[in-house]
């Protein structure tokens, strides 16, 4: 499960310890476990706040073309990470 902080995507600013997006896998009991986080920077013209790529930490953020995975209907720069193994991601 995915929640988005609209907010915090459109602002343009980078802060690893408030993400855009955070990412939840629901447990059997109904808890949530918190397992990912996304950090997506707008890359349309004129909602540029960054003139190159974004980076944080010393990662590249990577582009990707609207439309995109994240439903977002613009293109975005985007930094994921996760702490939880895909079962079902192919190598």
């Amino acid at each position: 499960m995915h929640f988005v902080n609209m907010a915090l995507v459109t602002d343009g600013i980078l802060d690893a310890t408030r993400p855009e997006i955070v990412i939840y896998e629901p447990l059997p009991n109904g808890r949530l476990r918190l397992i990912g986080a996304r950090l997506p920077v707008l890359a349309d013209p004129g909602m540029q706040t960054h003139p190159a790529p974004p980076q944080l930490m010393g990662q590249l953020f990577h582009l990707f073309e609207s439309p995109n995975r994240s439903d977002f209907r613009r293109s975005i720069h985007c930094m994921s990470g996760a702490w939880k193994d895909n079962p079902t991601a192919r190598s």
